[in-house]
C-alpha cells in the first residue's frame, strides 16, 4: 500500500505522525474520540466511496482553516459521509 505524506497542518491535531496512511489516521481518530460506543463498529462499516477519494477528503479536512478542531462531531460527520452503516453491505 502506498504511503501518503501527512499535511503539515496535521501536526496540530494529533500527538504523533506515526501513521503511514490516511485510513490508519481515520481509524485512530475515530477510536481516540470514541465516536461510537462499540470500538468495533467503525471497522465494520463499508466504504461508500473509492478509498482514494476518502483519503483525499481526509487530507482536505485536515488542511482546512486553522480553527478546525477534530472532535467527535466533525469525525462523525466525516464517517457518515464516507462510510455506510455496519452490515449494510450484506444482502
Amino acid at each position: 500500500m502506498e504511503a501518503y505524506p501527512l499535511p503539515s497542518a496535521y501536526a496540530k491535531y494529533t500527538v504523533s505522525k506515526r501513521f503511514q496512511t490516511p485510513m490508519a489516521e481515520i481509524l485512530h481518530e475515530v477510536q481516540l474520540h470514541h465516536v461510537f460506543p462499540d470500538s468495533k463498529e467503525f471497522v465494520d462499516m463499508p466504504m461508500r466511496k473509492d478509498p482514494q477519494e476518502i483519503c483525499d477528503s481526509w487530507r482536505k479536512l485536515l488542511s482546512q482553516e486553522d480553527s478546525l478542531i477534530l472532535n467527535k462531531e466533525v469525525l462523525l460527520k466525516f464517517v457518515e459521509e464516507h462510510f455506510a452503516p455496519p452490515g449494510s453491505d450484506m444482502v
